[in-house]
This record gives structure tokens, C-alpha cells and sequence, in this order.
């Protein structure tokens, strides 16, 4: 280990060289990463894409682990029966462990049928013109809201009529005649077919996951707002630690690596989920430590090395901190990996997402972040050409005689100087 530090310190890389090949490299997987993004993977077929997970649709979703053997196609086969599609079931963790995860994207699943047999029971029980509207609620659970005429009727005496309808009870409205029925969740509807399909194989029901479609709708734009309220915050940080040339480079690092990423998981038909947009905020902030490092270092050389170029100062920088950069992502990958190969589904995707992170933060920090600092110099004499150009271009009697602040004493003076010598030159002529 220490020959390979020895080694690694007495290597004179020039990363500067690569910089154009890097950045076509880079803007080619950030653009790739958004067309799939938008436009979706080749490989998902009739499947959407992006894979949103339910944080994001709204929906309900099941873990069921089996005690015996069961193959995928016998789930998905109980569950056809439901009319949600054969995508709607994926195997979790390893074939052996048995686990199944089942996702319906729709919140509304099962209400019209659910709707219609409580109507249809509580206009048996108390007369056909009882109810007199009806709304099924999925943001809160699933529940209907029944506004009825006539007699007053106590929850508990609905609830009874209801009886035979398993799962079912009745709580008080926000007015007298007004009755509210909780319904069985879907995950009841599910396990009772499943057990119809699959006979006595016994099952347990790991975790159940439900959202609502508005709340699942605002989840998502929250997450878009997180992220690019990180990315200002970072270009505001930078700009005022070092110098306003030295942002556009975070900026673009931290974005390539989050598109990156997002990218992959898109082109793998991985969940997008509130997991992976923890990840990605993680994501963002190991990769501007590291560029924050590489950045505070060239600040130091610039002083150092007063008669170097900024170039051959970027090289030196990579350098130096070359050891440092391989070190902590080496560290860092090792406490990643057990939890993306021992971790199980919960924490799959936020490890693997972190994985990803910390592969591409460290290539966008040497070829993306560094890089940039040359770019934004090369850049400059052409924004101060433009800049001149339109002072220049601007008329003479806002350049003179147009709206300007105060003159200070030593202009006014300067005028009425001007002034006499003008009156005296009118005087002899």
C-alpha cells in the first residue's frame, strides 16, 4: 500500500490534455441520461418510463414473502386476477428468499366496484332513494363519504347492516346526516385473492406502502424544487468561498453526476423513488466536498506559484490531491458495498445510487469541475470584448449629457474651469 501512495505521488499526470475528449464524454452521458429521462428506455417496451416508484404516482404497494417455493409467474398469475397487469409483480432479493413485491399505480383501484356494492347494500337495508351522494376519498385511506335523507341513523346501526361485508366500519360525518365508511384496504382485497389463486400456499404480508395521487404528484415536484434549490445554493456558496469564475465548474460536476445517475437508473428500469432522491442530495454534497478540496488547494498555488499558467496550475492541483481523491472514494465504496450486497431491497437502491455517486462525482471532479476554471478564463476577454462593445455602442448624449449620479467636488470644479475658460474665449473673439 505504501509503494502504491509512493507511486501515485510521483506521478506528473496531465489531465488538462484530455479535458475536450472528457468534456464531449461527459455531455454526451448528461444528454443520453435526459432523452431517456423524457423519452424512456429501449428496453422497457409497453412499460412507462421512467419506472416511478409509488412515492411519486400514488398507489399501493405490497412485500409478501412465501414460507414454501412459489415461482414468479404462479404470483403473477393469482394476481392477473386483479386486472393490474402482469408488470405490476417483481421478484425481491434472492430467488430463495421468496419475496414478492406487488405495486398497483392506480389509487383508485377497486373503488367503482367497492362503491357500487356499499350503495347497493345500504339501499337494500334502508330503501332505494336513502343515499343521496356518495364520494370515495383514495388521499386518506380508502373510505366513502355517504350523505343520506330521512331519520337520523347512529354509525354503529350502518356499520351493522354492513356486517357480512368484512372489514367494513362506520364513523360520524361532519353533519347529521352524513355517515363515513371505512373500507377494507387493498391489501385485503389482495391477500383474499391471492389465497383463492394460490390455494394453502401460506404467505406473509412484509410491509404495505400507500399513497395518495395528489400527494404523490406534490412529492415529485418537491423533489425537482430540493434539487435545483441545492444546485443555486451551491453556485451561491462557491461563488462567494472563491470566485465567481470558479461556480459555473461545481455546478456542472454536481449536475452531471445527479443526471448521470438518474439516467442509469432509468436505463435499468430501476424505481425512482424518495430513496434515490436522498441519494442524490448525498450525491451532491460528497462531490462538491471534493471539489471544494481540489479548489481550495489551486486557490493555494495560485499564490505559490505566482508565474504559472492557469493550466499547468490545474495539473499540478489534480496532482496533488490525486492520492486523497482515490483514497476517500476507495473508503467510502467500502462502506457502501455491504449495504448494496447485503442491505436487501429496502436499501438497494439508495446504495446503489450512492455507488454511482461516488464513481462519477470523483471523474466529474478532475475532468468537469477543474476544467471549467480553464474554460471560464479562456472566456473572459471575449465577455469583456462584448461588454466594451456595448458601452461603445451607446449614444453620445447618454455617454455625456445623459442621467448620471452626483458630481463630486472635484467635477464640479473641473466645470466651472471649464465654464470661465469657454466665457473668456467668447470674450476675445
Amino acid at each position: 500500500m505504501e509503494r502504491l501512495k509512493d507511486w501515485l505521488n510521483e506521478q506528473n499526470i496531465d489531465f488538462v490534455r484530455w479535458r475536450f475528449l472528457a468534456g464531449g464524454i461527459s455531455g454526451a452521458m448528461v444528454i443520453a441520461s435526459w432523452l431517456l429521462f423524457f423519452f424512456g428506455s429501449p428496453f422497457t417496451g409497453d412499460r412507462p418510463s421512467p419506472n416511478w416508484g409509488i412515492d411519486f404516482t400514488g398507489g399501493t404497494e405490497l412485500q409478501l414473502r412465501f414460507s414454501e417455493p412459489v415461482e414468479i409467474g404462479e404470483v403473477r398469475q393469482a394476481v392477473s386476477t386483479l386486472d393490474v397487469g402482469a408488470d405490476s409483480v417483481q421478484q425481491v432479493g434472492a430467488p430463495e428468499e421468496h419475496e414478492f413485491k406487488i405495486r398497483i399505480q392506480d389509487p383508485n383501484f377497486g373503488a367503482a366496484q367497492a362503491e357500487a356494492d356499499l350503495r347497493a347494500a345500504l339501499e337494500q337495508s334502508f330503501g332505494a332513494d336513502w343515499v343521496v351522494s356518495s364520494r370515495f376519498d383514495a388521499e386518506v385511506g380508502a373510505r366513502m363519504v355517504v350523505t343520506y335523507k330521512g331519520d337520523v341513523v347512529a354509525p354503529k346501526e350502518v356499520e351493522a347492516k354492513l356486517s357480512n361485508m368484512a372489514g367494513v366500519t362506520a364513523v360520524p360525518g361532519r353533519d347529521d346526516h352524513e355517515v363515513v365508511i371505512q373500507l377494507p384496504g387493498l391489501e385485503l382485497q389482495i391477500e383474499r385473492e391471492l389465497h383463492k389463486a394460490l390455494g394453502d400456499r401460506k404467505f406473509e404480508v412484509r410491509s404495505v406502502d400507500a399513497v395518495g395521487p395528489k400527494v404523490g404528484a406534490d412529492l415529485r415536484q418537491q423533489a425537482f424544487v430540493a434539487m435545483f434549490a441545492t444546485l443555486f445554493l451551491v453556485l451561491v456558496y462557491v461563488a462567494f468561498r472563491f470566485e465567481l469564475s470558479f461556480a459555473p465548474g461545481a455546478i456542472l460536476a454536481v449536475f452531471h453526476d445527479a443526471s448521470v445517475t438518474i439516467g442509469i437508473f432509468v436505463l435499468m428500469e430501476r424505481e425512482l423513488t424518495l430513496s434515490l432522491v436522498g441519494a442524490l442530495l448525498t450525491i451532491i454534497g460528497y462531490s462538491l466536498n471534493d471539489t471544494i478540496v481540489i479548489y481550495d488547494r489551486l486557490r493555494e498555488n495560485r499564490e505559490k506559484y505566482r508565474r504559472k499558467g492557469t493550466a499547468e496550475l490545474v495539473n499540478l492541483t489534480l496532482n496533488e490531491t490525486l492520492l486523497r481523491t482515490i483514497s476517500t472514494s476507495f473508503n467510502t465504496l467500502l462502506a457502501i458495498l455491504p449495504f448494496l450486497v447485503l442491505g436487501g431491497a429496502v436499501v438497494e437502491d439508495f446504495a446503489f445510487a450512492m455507488l454511482l455517486g461516488i464513481i462519477f462525482g470523483s471523474y466529474s471532479t478532475i475532468y468537469v469541475a477543474s476544467p471549467m476554471i480553464l474554460f471560464m478564463e479562456e472566456l473572459q476577454p471575449y465577455i469583456g470584448r462584448f461588454i466594451n462593445t456595448k458601452r461603445m455602442a451607446a449614444p453620445d448624449e447618454v455617454l455625456e449629457g445623459g442621467p448620471q449620479g452626483p458630481m463630486t467636488e472635484s467635477e464640479k470644479r473641473r466645470r466651472e474651469r471649464s465654464d470661465r475658460e469657454k466665457a473668456e474665449q467668447k470674450k476675445h473673439r
